[in-house]
């Protein structure tokens, strides 16, 4: 599995999901394959976040991709973000390219890359992509694609450039960029960030309009993009940016039996709802037990709730570290806890 797009579709053919709605929206998360070398960030097996957006052949739905992963990066803290943009236009488009493109390389065939050779025959937009010195050298006197634009795909790019423009999305037109992969149409792209080498895009995408009807989903337009994760990870701390905690129980409730399980999961449900993370042990026997859980948790604080407790109506909570204890009231629980909780 070399990336998660044809899953994804076949998923929308087999289920008939496209007939729940116009407009599908998918995203996956999981691992993928590369039978290539390993490269430093780029492994046999990674993992990969993406998302589709099935149903709209619209230029605005291609802005709306490219700012969701934009702001994905930006939220976490990646700095130097670039958007490297282009189209390869729709099939019109490419024929004519294709044929000014091959008249430019046929000169040059045994100078070729032993892949760029091969793509010549079979996908001669492929050899743009490649990343061989030799075939840098021989594309840069090369046609640009821009020239060959078709009406609808010029308009349809110029409508994109405008959306990002207005959305401050800083982007540069780079008529090299056509992907690895033979579905694209019209939109593709790459986000780039520093301190990652040569290889510093981090996640890329682009429009497919007509693929799903491959796995019999229809002649329906597409967009998407994939980001490894691990690509993601290394940028992070390439450009030291902190990752954020592991999320701890603030409060580890353990009743002892069925009247006692009641009051705690309605405390623990209530402190929830307050955005103060919480644990209950639902199957509490033993206070040992339960606290040694509560401890490998990482638990700040404990309360244990048996029939003394529910007699006086009042319950020990136990700061963890300190083994400090105090008792409080079932009235004044929430509100002292969300106090220390504001204070911690």
């Amino acid at each position: 599995r070399p990336e998660g797009t044809s899953s994804v579709l076949r998923a929308l053919a087999e289920k008939k999901l496209q007939l729940e709605r116009k407009v599908n929206k998918f995203f996956y998360i999981g691992p993928l394959f590369r039978y290539e070398r390993p490269q430093s960030g780029r492994y046999r097996q990674h993992h990969q976040f993406g998302i589709e957006a099935i149903g709209t052949p619209s230029y605005e739905q291609d802005a709306e991709v490219i700012d969701m992963l934009f702001q994905l990066y930006t939220r976490l803290g990646l700095k130097n973000l670039h958007v490297q943009l282009n189209t390869i236009g729709d099939a019109e488009t490419r024929d004519n390219y294709r044929d000014a493109l091959v008249k430019h390389l046929e000169p040059h065939l045994n100078e070729l890359s032993e892949d760029s050779k091969t793509r010549l025959e079979k996908n001669p937009l492929r050899i743009l992509d490649s990343k061989d010195p030799k075939d840098h050298a021989i594309l840069k006197g090369a046609p640009s694609i821009l020239d060959f634009l078709s009406d609808v795909s010029k308009a349809h790019f110029d409508g994109l450039c405008k959306i990002l423009n207005s959305l401050n999305i800083p982007f540069t037109i780079n008529p090299k960029i056509v992907r690895g992969l033979d579905y694209y149409s019209k939109t593709v792209f790459e986000i780039t960030t520093e301190s990652l080498g040569a290889q510093n895009s981090i996640g890329a995408g682009g429009r497919y309009d007509g693929f799903p009807a491959l796995f019999g989903a229809g002649k329906l337009p597409g967009i998407g993009f994939g980001t490894g994760i691990e690509r993601i990870i290394q940028a992070m701390i390439a450009q030291n940016i902190p990752f954020p905690s592991l999320t701890y129980p603030f409060v580890f409730f353990a009743p002892l039996g069925e009247k006692a399980k009641e009051v705690a999961f309605k405390l623990t449900s209530h402190l929830r709802h307050m955005g103060i993370p919480c644990e209950i042990d639902l199957v509490a026997k033993k206070i040992k037990d339960s606290l040694q859980r509560a401890n490998s948790l990482g638990a700040i604080y404990s309360v244990i709730l048996g029939e003394k407790e529910l007699e006086l109506k009042s319950l020990k909570l136990k700061h963890m570290e300190t083994r400090d204890e105090e008792s409080i009231s079932f009235d004044e629980c929430l509100e002292l806890i969300l106090k220390k909780w504001e204070t911690r």
